[in-house]
């Protein structure tokens, strides 16, 4: 039993790692380079109809089960508009004005957000003086890394603002997957999700533009696909798994991650430049993951107990 638990365990860190740096961490790069060529609606467009295609793909070849109440599936299209469709397109056109290092620090904001949305609507029974402490030390990693950008802030404010509201938006999604789709598969919920974005931002593109134009730049088509593929529908997968396992405090640590390997790719390949302000906040956000994974001697030794006394029976 013990060895199942720990195997499980190890599957779940390979999830929340492949998330953290395939996924969502290495987006806000590829991000930076799609909207070069593409306005933010039409990238959030192409990024969603990709990922809607891959994850019915899936959900057909697999046979995988869908959700049989309509209240649900409403549930789930509407998370796929405020998990999805809004917040990838505030990150999205914001990248048209900030540094991709930036955008990944600031959305590194979730973690508080989720800590106080999961008090608020869940209770305290998902949050631990371990959680809470590793919550807030990766805040300071944030701080640190973000305050060289003070100085410049004034004239990036709105799009600043709007990769805050997209880490709201994730932390809402976050709490709200957990209130509500527990039990379902997860690779359904993230098709039906990225049908609901897909629809909304194809509609918003073709009413502001008239028209969707395709990219002419090979490494404009790699961003799409990757971010299309890997960031929205193999990371969401992961994402709606972790959700019902770790719970959204815990999930949220993936955006400790991000900024730094947003900054390692901005630097690496954007031209961004590197200060030791961020070296260090990195390293205190990778700090923050390990206290905030922790769990407490007194609830390790129930679980052991528990565990067991499910294998006596």
């Amino acid at each position: 039993m013990a060895k199942k638990w720990q195997s499980a365990g190890y599957m779940e860190w390979l999830a929340f790692f492949a998330v953290s740096v395939l996924g969502f961490g290495s987006s806000f790069y590829w991000i930076k380079l799609a909207v070069r060529e593409l306005s933010a609606l039409e990238l959030v467009a192409y990024r969603s109809t990709i990922s809607a295609t891959f994850l019915w793909l899936i959900v057909y070849l697999l046979r995988i089960p869908l959700p049989k109440s309509w209240q649900l599936v409403a549930k789930v299209l509407l998370a796929g508009v405020v998990g999805g469709a809004l917040p990838n397109s505030l990150i999205s056109w914001a990248e048209a004005y900030v540094d991709s290092s930036v955008a990944g620090i600031l959305i590194s904001l979730s973690p508080i957000l989720t800590a106080l949305f999961s008090l608020l609507l869940i209770g305290p029974k998902e949050l631990s003086i371990s959680k809470v402490f590793g919550m807030f030390l990766g805040f300071g990693g944030v701080y640190i890394m973000l305050a060289p950008e003070y100085s410049t802030m004034a004239s990036h404010m709105l799009p600043e603002l709007a990769i805050i509201l997209a880490a709201v938006c994730y932390s809402l999604f976050g709490v709200f997957a957990k209130l509500h789709f527990s039990k379902e598969h997860p690779i359904a919920l993230a098709a039906i999700s990225a049908t609901a974005s897909a629809t909304v931002m194809i509609s918003a593109a073709l009413l502001q533009q008239g028209s969707l134009s395709l990219p002419n730049d090979i490494n404009t088509w790699i961003a799409v696909l990757w971010i299309g593929i890997i960031t929205s529908a193999l990371s969401q997968i992961l994402v709606y798994h972790l959700v019902r396992t770790w719970g959204p405090a815990r999930l949220s640590l993936i955006t400790y991650i991000m900024p730094v390997v947003a900054v390692i790719l901005g630097v690496g390949f954007l031209g961004e430049q590197l200060t030791w302000p961020s070296l260090y906040g990195g390293g205190l956000i990778m700090l923050s993951i390990y206290c905030a994974s922790r769990k407490s001697p007194f609830r390790r030794s129930f679980e052991q107990k528990t565990e067991a006394t499910n294998d006596l029976q």
